[in-house]
């Protein structure tokens, strides 16, 4: 299973999928019988699947190595880190509500970019993007996971470099719901928030698989 790091690491880093996976499913089971909040973040590498392309396998399992140590960092107590998928990782966190959530997620990516990665002299500036979502009432864990999904893509379709965080409710047809937006007033929106770290959308050349963009402020 998981482990916690000797070297000044407060969170846990869990070794495979399947115990990241077990981890979420009892932080559910948690906040259904006893209300322990809780929210994920969703991360994947924007330069990750070009990386893996121009300079091979090695390379790009050398620069996730390189990215989870940096996102260590930014654990907080009790919280997981785990990799998901190729080029991604799911962090477990443990905020009160949404907006110190954001505002993690926003720390995170900001930390993520001084991760200094070369390969045979190559250097490859890195940057994230980051679905962030916190749990609601009926919540399972495929839900929160497709939430947090889709604020990723929310991320990657902007250019990537940012935080976005997808709030649970759920506006009736054409009746758009009040959503906060970092270093504005309350503003009417659909309900996502997205946040930009350091970089103009579309900067970096982030990689977007496809399918309909999500609404942003």
């Amino acid at each position: 299973h998981g482990s916690t790091s000797d070297d000044g690491f407060k969170g846990r880093v869990e070794e495979s999928q399947s115990d990241l996976e077990d981890r979420l499913n009892e932080a559910c089971s948690a906040f259904e019988l006893r209300s322990v909040a809780f929210g994920l973040l969703w991360i994947s590498v924007d330069q990750g699947a070009m990386l893996r392309l121009t300079h091979g396998r090695d390379a790009s399992e050398a620069m996730l190595a390189i990215v989870e140590r940096t996102l260590q960092h930014a654990l907080h107590p009790n919280e997981v880190l785990g990799r998901w998928g190729t080029n991604e990782f799911l962090v477990l966190c443990y905020q009160p509500n949404g907006e110190s959530l954001e505002a993690h997620a926003q720390h995170i990516a900001g930390l993520a970019r001084t991760s200094d990665f070369r390969w045979w002299g190559d250097r490859v500036s890195l940057t994230v993007s980051i679905g962030a979502v916190a749990v609601s009432e009926g919540d399972t864990a495929p839900a929160l996971l497709k939430r947090a999904q889709t604020a990723l893509r929310s991320s990657q379709y902007l250019g990537g470099n940012r935080a976005s965080y997808l709030n649970a409710t759920r506006p009736a047809a054409g009746k758009p719901v009040a959503t906060r937006h970092r270093n504005t007033s309350p503003i009417v929106a659909d309900p996502i928030s997205t946040i930009p770290v350091g970089l103009e959308p579309g900067a970096n050349g982030a990689l977007y698989d496809g399918g309909e963009p999500c609404s942003q402020l």
